[in-house]
């Protein structure tokens, strides 16, 4: 309701601000073209059947917020960048690509560290790790179709490891 009525304007709260960084999720009214923003992914416009039914509505006009509000955006890869282009149409300058960054969890671990890991996951065979919120949008039923096809023309045999928070369905 409040980026709806754009009153009032996230200005009179925080001063004047020569541009300021909205949330993805969450709008809030700014007076003139002075925004930006963080596109994670527009996988809910690419493919909604993968996506939270409740959510493709809302966060379709969140996207469409963004494309007429702001006046650039960061996305983390080339594809999200490319998908963004075609759906706004905007110049490739108004765009950044700036890939996530590792956070220092993921550094390269030493062999003790990683044979207690594998013992207290039972992998006894090498592995093919799969990273993220475990639901429909992650396609999971096209790596398992994958994985099983691969699987059989190994000369042995690959667990598949999934690692991530259930989401919905």
């Amino acid at each position: 309701l409040w980026a709806r009525l754009g009153r009032p304007s996230i200005d009179r709260f925080l001063g004047d601000a020569s541009l300021y960084q909205i949330s993805e999720y969450i709008p809030y009214p700014v007076k003139g073209p002075r925004q930006m923003a963080i596109v994670h992914d527009l996988s809910t416009l690419r493919h909604p059947e993968w996506c939270d039914p409740a959510s493709v509505g809302w966060k379709r006009a969140r996207l469409e917020y963004i494309a007429e509000h702001c006046v650039h955006v960061v996305v983390p890869s080339a594809p999200v960048r490319d998908a963004w282009l075609s759906f706004t149409g905007w110049q490739e300058k108004r765009v950044s690509l700036i890939p996530w960054g590792v956070a220092p969890s993921f550094c390269r671990r030493g062999v003790g560290e990683i044979e207690h890991a594998k013992d207290r996951l039972r992998l006894k065979n090498p592995y093919v790790l799969h990273v993220g919120t475990i639901e429909p949008r992650k396609n999971l039923t096209c790596l398992l179709h994958a994985f099983e096809r691969a699987a059989r023309k190994l000369p042995r045999d690959f667990d598949l490891v999934l690692a991530g928070p259930r989401g919905w369905r």
